[in-house]
């Protein structure tokens, strides 16, 4: 399954139009780490962090705190570093992709991610 599989068509559509719109600003892209701020109803922080052979993801939404699965945003924020920095060097197939409660609280580096995150849909 490739990337594209972590989200139904529409939200990544709607992930694509913030893309666009140049609304998602890349506040720290390093190997294996990103934070990014996306403007959308409000500016919302999204997290993509890999840890051994995984990546984990998170966003400040409303709607990751209550479904914790892949919105929009997150959408938007992988758009952006594949067009920007590239996708080499992340997991390529959306089975290795997961949401991570602890990037969300800001406690991943004190947890292991792999024993509480929840697999994408």
């Amino acid at each position: 399954m490739s990337l594209e599989d972590l989200l139904p068509a529409e939200v990544r559509r709607r992930g694509d139009d913030y893309v666009a719109r140049k609304t998602v600003r890349l506040v720290r892209a390093e190997a294996g780490s990103v934070t990014a701020e996306v403007r959308g109803t409000f500016p919302y922080t999204v997290e993509l962090r890999q840890r051994q052979g995984r990546a984990y993801y998170s966003c400040s939404c409303p709607y990751f705190d209550r479904e914790v699965e892949a919105c929009k945003h997150v959408w938007a924020v992988v758009a952006t570093v594949a067009s920007r920095l590239g996708l080499e060097g992340w997991p390529a197939r959306s089975e290795d992709w997961y949401a991570s409660l602890e990037l969300a609280a800001r406690d991943f580096e004190s947890q292991d991610p792999g024993a509480t995150a929840l697999p994408a849909h």
